[in-house]
């Protein structure tokens, strides 16, 4: 798209009323000027600034011509240039303006990426407290948030649900040492730690902020909510409850007023039930699709010396219609893909070999779940799932890590 504007740019710059002189190419390196209409093969083209002498052809030479046809097809006449009438040469000027100003465009499709991340499952104490792990690529200002009561603005917990919320939540933030291994050591980042936001000494930005991001979200005290620049690297929020309760909570990171700043990778440890699974939330931004790894892991656990992780892991992935904080029931969530065991995929080798290849593995095991596709920007939640009654109550691991080229 840049490259398109720019010679369009350049071509508009000369006298396009007129379209400069309408000559055939020929091999012996015919003199153009920038904006003529040069035939070749019964198809247009527009000289651009360094075609002069030019000796290829310009289906062949795309840095001195613009195939006409191809970069505005909507109103390209299909006929030679000397059959143009005054109404087809003033829509392909019009096309071609409309199209001399994509930069806004193609920088948010460029920097398009995860801006937005977030796990919801059940929370509880000493090794089992909610561990979310996420990649920031460049440094930007990030609101993290621990959330417990407020939850039942939406609806939690279920109806029937045997696990209520945390009742008071408190997020502390690691960053790694090393932010390629994330087995190494770890050191705390106070300036993110949180019990009642109502506390923070810029709880002004905090709230505008919030306000920014999730405008629907009531502000209670009890919410844990931090509001910090980072840097480039590999960090983890832990979220617990104060009084060592257990049960439901959610922990969030999002970038605010970001530019080219994205997050890579979000994952997370912890405990999986039949009535809360875990949820990995994220959304995309930009214009272009962007390829999306998403795993399910349990029995490669015991490589962390994890002594009760899940046998069967199962990993659903839905699109909600718009955002995820909007009423479900008027506007549900689809199912994109699903998968129990990453295997019966049909690139199940570029998963496995992408898989082993970030942050050091470890490698999937044949029953453990994942899919990696192509998803247009929007909101998803990647769901991981006790495919039977003996999984339940055991540790899983969701990732999702954005592997586009």
């Amino acid at each position: 798209m840049y490259m398109r504007a720019l010679a369009l740019l350049t071509f508009l710059c000369t006298s396009i009323s007129s379209f400069g002189a309408i000559v055939n190419w020929n091999s012996s390196g015919t003199t153009f000027v920038s904006g003529d209409i040069v035939i070749y093969n019964n198809k247009n083209y527009v000289a651009l600034g360094g075609a002069t002498n030019s000796t290829l052809p310009p289906d062949q030479d795309s840095t001195n011509f613009l195939d006409i046809e191809q970069n505005m097809p909507e109103v390209a006449p299909t006929t030679p240039a000397p059959e143009w009438n005054a109404s087809q040469i003033a829509a392909i000027q019009q096309q071609a303006e409309a199209l001399t100003a994509p930069d806004s465009n193609a920088s948010i499709s460029e920097s398009g990426g995860l801006i937005s991340l977030s796990i919801r499952g059940e929370v509880g104490t000493g090794d089992n407290i909610r561990i979310m792990g996420f990649v920031l690529s460049g440094t930007g200002n990030v609101l993290m948030r621990g959330l417990g009561p407020v939850l039942t603005e939406y609806g939690l917990p279920d109806s029937g649900s045997a696990l209520s919320l945390i009742g008071d939540p408190k997020i502390s933030l690691y960053q790694y040492n090393d932010s390629n291994n994330p087995r190494g050591n770890s050191s705390p980042l106070t300036s993110g730690d949180n019990d009642n936001y109502g506390t923070s000494s810029n709880v002004n930005d905090i709230t505008t902020a919030v306000n920014a991001i999730v405008p629907k979200v009531n502000l209670n005290d009890s919410q844990a909510i931090s509001f910090l620049p980072i840097s480039s690297g590999f960090y983890t929020c832990q979220l617990e409850d104060v009084n060592g309760g257990t049960g439901i909570g959610v922990s969030a990171v999002d970038l605010y007023d970001s530019s080219t700043e994205r997050f890579t990778h979000l994952s997370s440890r912890g405990l999986v039930s039949i009535q809360e699974y875990m949820f990995g939330r994220f959304q995309i931004s930009g214009t272009n699709s962007r390829k999306i790894l998403i795993r399910g892991r349990g029995s490669s656990l015991s490589d962390d010396n994890i002594s009760n992780p899940m046998a069967d892991p199962y990993i659903e992935l839905w699109k909600y219609a718009s955002n995820p904080n909007d009423d479900l029931n008027k506007n549900p969530p689809t199912l994109v893909k699903s998968n129990d065991d990453y295997t019966s995929n049909s690139n199940f080798g570029q998963i496995a070999s992408k898989a082993s290849s970030i942050y050091g593995g470890p490698a999937l095991e044949s029953e453990e779940a994942a899919i990696m596709l192509d998803l247009e920007p929007g909101y998803y939640s990647a769901q991981l799932h006790c495919k039977s009654s003996a999984d339940n109550g055991k540790v899983g691991w969701i990732g999702i890590d954005d592997v586009t080229d």
